[in-house]
């Protein structure tokens, strides 16, 4: 007769530490681990929009198969729940839109690290930041 498995204990949830950034933006390290061993930044006001609209606030990395690594978390709704990408939440990305960060860490969740585009290409996205920061 086998064993029967373990119940796996649920972690509590997560702090998030607070810290002003080199400019002076309120930002969020979100622990993506129960070690604290890897963390994901984010604008505080971005965190507390996200929480507020039904995301776990424990996170957590996750490959795509592919070597990419994002910031995912849960998603419930009317009883149902998903996964989602952190990083299109901020954004508010819809369809097929692609998202784009621009110093090439996807860690690092903060509005002034992301774009949109429709397209995969990074030279293209690094025009449209460079486009974004010249008229923004």
């Amino acid at each position: 007769m086998k064993a029967p498995k373990p119940i796996r204990k649920r972690g509590s949830v997560r702090t998030p530490i607070p810290f002003v950034d080199a400019y002076g933006k309120q930002v969020l390290k979100v622990p993506l681990d129960d070690a604290g061993a890897d963390f994901a930044l984010i604008d505080a006001a971005d965190y507390q929009r996200l929480i507020d609209s039904g995301i776990t606030p424990n996170w957590f990395k996750n490959g795509d198969g592919q070597g990419r690594t994002y910031v995912r978390a849960g998603l419930w709704r009317d009883g149902k729940g998903t996964v989602i990408q952190i990083a299109r939440a901020v954004l508010k990305a819809e369809g097929r839109r692609v998202v784009h960060y621009l110093n090439g860490d996807s860690l690092d969740l903060r509005m002034s690290n992301l774009r949109l585009s429709k397209c995969r290409d990074k030279n293209v996205a690094m025009r449209i930041s460079k486009v974004s920061a010249d008229h923004g």
